[in-house]
């Protein structure tokens, strides 16, 4: 077969693989389990109990579903040994994490940041609660490196959708700036649709996602995510990109913390 690499763009846009990609954070269980177990508002700490998750490992247990359904805030379910997770067989899956864990045919949805650690959370899901959603900001060249749109910087002047099911619509004539036109930092807030999960959601396992739901923020798998479709015929759900993630987090309709003490000290 001949090549399918096409002639050099000049500006190098044609190279792919140089293009230097958002990178997932590493979340950290140690880190992040303090910050569970820290005691402040809307954040919640739970263990295994064997069937069920208990809050500060304090009867009665209820299941994922009933801990998240409708809450917002921070959520963290340990493993079942409360142990950081670990792989001793060296098959490239934590062994001391919960049993699987399926919300199906349920009206679930959830806001905030949820650490779970299961071996595999499947979430198939009829459509949520109506939220409005705000697209990113304007695409720029970022000539300089500096992650920020400075005077001078080309950028692609966009038409935003009344309605997160309609596309975007570049405007006549990218701009840098000049006239009356300026640069939206964010796009407009959409009409809501309905969508059952807002902010971060962080598994250590897998991740299965079948039915219609949207999840707006991100969502994040420790092994893998799947769309387990028998025959391609079956809805597959929504993730749509919150840029507050990287810019505004966390937002206050999230009820997160800003500030966590993880020590205090006294002077002379």
């Amino acid at each position: 077969g001949g090549s399918c690499t096409g002639p050099a763009a000049a500006d190098r846009s044609h190279v792919l693989q140089n293009f230097d990609m958002a990178r997932c954070p590493r979340f950290d269980y140690a880190e992040w389990k303090m910050v569970a177990e820290s005691g402040i508002r809307d954040v919640h700490y739970y263990v295994w109990s064997g069937s069920d998750f208990m809050e500060n490992g304090i009867p009665p247990g209820r299941t994922f579903e009933q801990w998240t359904d409708g809450a917002r805030g921070m959520h963290f379910f340990d493993t079942a040994d409360a142990r950081p997770p670990r792989d001793e067989d060296g098959d490239g899956a934590a062994d001391n994490l919960t049993p699987e864990i399926d919300v199906i045919s349920v009206p679930w949805s959830s806001k905030g940041f949820i650490f779970l650690n299961a071996r595999r959370l499947r979430l198939d899901l009829p459509p949520g609660v109506p939220l409005a959603l705000r697209p990113p900001g304007e695409p720029y060249l970022d000539s300089n490196g500096d992650l920020r749109h400075d005077s001078g910087e080309p950028w692609v002047n966009l038409s935003y959708p009344v309605s997160a099911d309609n596309g975007f619509r570049v405007d006549a004539g990218a701009t840098s700036g000049g006239g009356g036109v300026v640069r939206d930092d964010r796009g407009t807030a959409t009409t809501p649709i309905p969508v059952n999960f807002h902010g971060i959601l962080y598994t250590s396992g897998q991740f299965e996602a079948t039915g219609s739901a949207t999840y707006y923020g991100s969502v994040i798998a420790g092994e893998r995510i799947s769309q387990d479709l028998v025959d391609g015929t079956l809805p597959v759900p929504r993730f749509i990109w919150d840029e507050s993630v990287k810019t505004g987090w966390p937002l206050p309709d999230l009820a997160l913390p800003r500030v966590v003490y993880t020590r205090w000290s006294t002077g002379p």
